[in-house]
Order: C-alpha cells, then sequence, then structure tokens
C-alpha cells in the first residue's frame, strides 16, 4: 500500500470532502493552490509523525 493510501484513504478523503468549503474562485496572478487531497496528506502525515 503506497504511504499516500494509507495516510488519506477514500474513506477519510470523503469525510474531509463533506466538512470542508469548496475552494474559493482564483483571481489574479501568484502561485496554484495545492489540492484538497493533497493538504489532507500533509495533515494527517505531520499529526501522526510526531513532527512540530
Amino acid at each position: 500500500m503506497a504511504i499516500l493510501e494509507r495516510l488519506a484513504p477514500d474513506c477519510l478523503w470523503g469525510t474531509f470532502q463533506a466538512v470542508v468549503p469548496g475552494a474559493p474562485a482564483r483571481t489574479g496572478d501568484g502561485r496554484q493552490r495545492f489540492g484538497d487531497h493533497e493538504v489532507l496528506e500533509a495533515i494527517v502525515f505531520i499529526a501522526t509523525s510526531g513532527s512540530s
């Protein structure tokens, strides 16, 4: 099982989508935002790795 699938399985992703609002409309130039799935994986990684 890949680390990304282990950190944010489909059941967790479904719950996350139900409570997080959609992305705001993008205006102007600037850095492109990360996807919600990547952000969820990063949050779970930090929460479970003991990093602070």
